[in-house]
This record gives structure tokens, C-alpha cells and sequence, in this order.
């Protein structure tokens, strides 16, 4: 069914707000070509379908007048995708609706996001190719306490809410002593480091060399003394001797 899908639409649901959060609009007999992409959220972050053991996702639809509809969704990474059927649009109205993610522990342990609503409509109406939602994030940043970052995600929501993730989500990467080990003093130290003093040293010889210092290489000075030997710039040799 999936691979005639035209237009996918995605929506994300929270599964601990606390009020119906999203309005989907959808025309009547619209089905077969459009699909909706369910983001389920958690305390702020996606769910891991496969870490948190869902087997199985289903949007439960309820309306008055109208036999209640369970329909099956495809399974993704941190979604599910729900095709309407036929029933579901069959006529103009308004579906009270939740997406359920059934569990691998138990069968009849589950998780629900909070409802949200279907509109469909009997005719052309602005809406029918927008989804809209009162509530998005509109900022992110990692939290602060004391000066200090504490490494959790701070979302803040348009309606003003604020969520924090439970778990350090911040990367720390840190390093050993940049020093050599010294068994004298005890100091582990970290191979393939350099320290600061170091390499202030090893700086300092840019000023000293201008010239290759392999044994390969043929240097040339404007002037070389080595003990009493001197030659001078000219070649001239002075207090040359031989044993």
C-alpha cells in the first residue's frame, strides 16, 4: 500500500502532554494516496521502537455515530505510518484519535500518546493540505546551573512549556595527564600527549634551525669554529692541525 503513497504528512504526539495537541485535516474518499507519519515523543526525545520493545503500532479512531476503527500502522525506527482507510474518511467528520504502541514484554502492556483530532471534511477547505499543531519547539539548548553546563537537553515549547531530558546527553571528552609516566612521583601520565612546557620547547627550536639537520642533508654556514679549527666564510682554514 505504502509504495503508492503520493503525499506523507508527519506529525509528532506527545505521549506525556496532557491535552490533544494536534488537528489533522483530511478531505472525504481521501485515502490510497496519502499517508501520515506519527512521531511518538517521550519526556522530550524520540522512542527507540526497537530499544523500548514496541512490536506493534496502532491508531485507535472514535466518532460519534461511527464504529469505532483500529487501524494498523507500519513500524519505523521512532515512527509509525498510518494510511487511511476507506471507513476513516468514508464521510464527513471528526475523529478522536490515538496512536498505541504495543509492547514485546506483554501483549497488554502498552503506550498511548495523547489524543489528537481528524477532521474530514466534505469539501475543498483550507485546510486540507496543512497539518497544524499548537505546539513546536522553539528553542533548544543544553542546561545551565551555577555556570556550569550540566550536560541535559532543554526544549522550550511555543506554549511556553519547558522539557528536560532525564539522562546527560552532552558529550564529555576528556583527556589523561598530558605528562610522561614518572615512577618517582607516581604520575600515570598518557602516552602521545604533549604537555604545555613541552611544547613551548619544542617552539623554541624554529628560532635555532634554519637548515636540515639529517644526516643526509649539507648544511652550509657563513662561518663554522669547532674547538681551535675555524673556517671562515671564504673557506679559509685557521689552527688546523694533524696527529
Amino acid at each position: 500500500m505504502l509504495d503508492k503513497i503520493l503525499i506523507t504528512t508527519t506529525v509528532s504526539l506527545d505521549c506525556d502532554g496532557n491535552e490533544p495537541q494536534k488537528v489533522i485535516h483530511l478531505q472525504e474518499g481521501d485515502y490510497g494516496a496519502r499517508a501520515l507519519r506519527l512521531i511518538p515523543v517521550l519526556n522530550g526525545r524520540l522512542i527507540d521502537m526497537e530499544a523500548a520493545g514496541v512490536i506493534a503500532a496502532k491508531v485507535e479512531l472514535a466518532c460519534p455515530g461511527q464504529e469505532d476503527l483500529l487501524i494498523n500502522c507500519e513500524l519505523g525506527d521512532t515512527w509509525a505510518t498510518l494510511v487511511p482507510t476507506p471507513a476513516m474518511v468514508s464521510s464527513a467528520d471528526q475523529w478522536a484519535a490515538q496512536l498505541i504502541l504495543y509492547t514485546g514484554q506483554d501483549p497488554d502492556v502498552t503506550l498511548r500518546t495523547w489524543p489528537f483530532i481528524v477532521n474530514v471534511h466534505g469539501g475543498v477547505y483550507a485546510g486540507d493540505a496543512v497539518e497544524h499543531t499548537d505546539n513546536w519547539v522553539v528553542a533548544a539548548y543544553y542546561q545551565k546551573e551555577n555556570d556550569q553546563y550540566t550536560g541535559k537537553l532543554v526544549l522550550e515549547m511555543s506554549n511556553g512549556d519547558t522539557y528536560v531530558t532525564d539522562e546527560t546527553v552532552q558529550g564529555v571528552h576528556t583527556h589523561g595527564l598530558a605528562t610522561a609516566p614518572d615512577t618517582e612521583t607516581g604520575t600515570e601520565g598518557a602516552d602521545g600527549f604533549m604537555s604545555a612546557e613541552d611544547k613551548e620547547k619544542l617552539d623554541g627550536l624554529d628560532d635555532l634551525f634554519d637548515q636540515s639537520v639529517k644526516t643526509t642533508a649539507s648544511p652550509t654556514f657563513a662561518g663554522l669554529t669547532v674547538g681551535e679549527l675555524e673556517i671562515g666564510a671564504d673557506g679559509t682554514i685557521t689552527g688546523a692541525r694533524f696527529a
